[in-house]
């Protein structure tokens, strides 16, 4: 999956990580989604989560979401946040997504939890 352009790790455990990226308005993704206001799909967002796990935690997600939730669309040259937290005892993931605007003020973008392959 081709990642944000300029992401960084601003927190790692053993078990969480945080990441911050400015979306990138020629990031691949956007092409097409859609005509009137680009924005970045969820199945991208999804994907994010999984390299992300898969490069920092080493662990191995599935195709199991039992639980997702998409509030605010996340659009070019928004500041995001990625939050994600593994709970090995549920063998699950949970995530989040916070956009921080200019003003200093905080909106949820998405959140939810990922299952592990068993």
């Amino acid at each position: 999956m081709i990642k944000p352009q300029d992401y960084k790790f601003t927190e790692k455990t053993a078990n969480s990580f945080k990441v911050n990226f400015t979306l990138n308005e020629d990031l691949f993704y956007l092409q097409g989604h859609f005509s009137t206001q680009k924005l970045l799909p969820g199945v991208v967002q999804l994907g994010y989560v999984v390299d992300f796990c898969k490069e920092l935690l080493n662990l191995d997600l599935g195709q199991n979401i039992p639980v997702i939730k998409f509030v605010s669309p996340i659009v070019p040259h928004d500041s995001v946040e990625l939050n994600v937290e593994y709970n090995p005892d549920k063998s699950s993931v949970k995530f989040a997504y916070t956009i921080h605007l200019e003003d200093g003020t905080v909106k949820d973008a998405s959140n939810g939890r990922l299952k592990l392959n068993a």
